[in-house]
């Protein structure tokens, strides 16, 4: 069969589609592909890394029914090469041939008898705002683990406690929460991958509503908008009970300026990445002093001016994790809370005040004061 098609729309849909292809060795090849469902008015495009499933469609004239496994990575760099316009694509049996006046290029096609059927599920119908993956999935999702040992650490929890709705994401040694006070939708209580969630925000289109299905019964979601479909399987392992390493309240708390504390946490790490990554927060009552773990000696102090209030005390904390949170605080100023040098502190935004962002502390008893 013979079909003409705008190179930008085969492109854009595939470059979609490639990101939920498996990656790594698998005994079914086909698996590092696309399946390619040509019909007489649509091509259907269905990718999965048996984590998640990706489908979309998209009208084309056709003149009969065809269906292919091909490597779709390839296909996306040989149509980057290509100017805009209309594309030809012949398809086989065995290969596919795309050409663009006199440039052609052929590619190998892969059986599809074995490539996994898409889920069929039903469930609850949520919508998701705008806001859910602009305003608050950057808030929590830097906070989850790379490594999957713990598969709920890897995920975005969301829960209901005391009739408040949270998302929250941890690794064990810092948590990000976000309120969801502005959403009316009470979310089910499921652990989601934060891969995912990201990768799901990469294809939204800014114009189309989407909406996320979870079926109970089969421990999938589906996000719906438009003619595509995203399914995921849910993090099954239970996720830590966060509400009990949330403080209740402060002894010292001291507001600084975000955009000063991010330089001067970046001068501290200067000091301590070469050694221990450990910088410490000494809290006077004229303001913060940040001290590099292994700098105290050479007389290393950085100022920064603040509003104190409470008891005078120091923490210490692995500079990168202070550094995750400035990076994603967008606010002119940063409240920072502490009971104890031993125990979780509280950084908070004045442009997020559903957002809280804690972070476990290293251990500083041998750690002298700034002069």
């Amino acid at each position: 069969m013979t079909i003409t098609i705008q190179k930008e729309i085969l492109f854009n849909h595939l470059k979609q589609a490639v990101r939920f292809t498996l990656h790594k060795i698998s005994s079914i090849s086909s698996l590092s592909g696309g399946k390619l469902k040509f019909g007489k008015t649509n091509l259907k495009i269905t990718t999965t890394n048996l984590n998640e499933f990706f489908f979309t469609s998209f009208p084309i004239e056709g003149d009969e029914e065809k269906t292919i496994v091909v490597d779709i990575k390839k296909i996306i760099d040989f149509l980057s090469f290509l100017p805009s316009g209309k594309i030809t694509l012949d398809v086989e049996e065995k290969n596919i041939c795309i050409k663009k006046n006199k440039t052609k290029g052929l590619f190998e096609t892969m059986s599809a008898a074995d490539f996994p059927q898409t889920p069929i599920i039903e469930g609850k119908k949520y919508l998701l705002k705008k806001t859910f993956f602009e305003k608050y999935l950057p808030l929590v999702s830097f906070a989850t683990a790379t490594d999957e040992t713990r598969p709920s650490l890897t995920g975005i929890h969301f829960s209901v406690k005391n009739k408040n709705k949270y998302m929250v994401a941890t690794d064990g040694f810092r948590l990000s929460l976000v309120y969801l006070e502005e959403e009316k939708e009470v979310f089910p209580e499921v652990t989601l991958s934060a891969h995912m969630l990201h990768e799901v925000a990469a294809v939204k289109k800014e114009d189309t509503e989407m909406y996320m299905f979870f079926s109970e019964s089969e421990r999938i979601v589906k996000f719906l908008q438009g003619d595509t479909h995203i399914y995921s399987r849910i993090i099954e392992e239970s996720f830590p009970p966060f509400e009990k390493v949330i403080p209740t309240g402060y002894k010292t708390r001291i507001v600084l300026g975000s955009e000063e504390l991010l330089n001067n946490v970046k001068l501290a790490a200067l000091f301590a990445k070469d050694i221990s990554n450990i910088i410490v927060f000494s809290i006077k009552s004229d303001g913060l002093y940040i001290v590099p773990r292994g700098g105290e000696e050479k007389g290393t102090v950085i100022y920064q001016e603040g509003e104190v209030e409470g008891d005078e005390q120091r923490i210490a904390f692995n500079y990168k994790f202070v550094l995750d949170f400035l990076l994603h605080a967008k606010s002119k100023k940063v409240t920072f809370e502490m009971t104890h040098a031993n125990h979780p502190s509280v950084f908070k935004t004045d442009s997020d005040p559903y957002f809280t962002h804690i972070v476990m502390p290293v251990r500083i008893d041998d750690v002298s004061s700034p002069k």
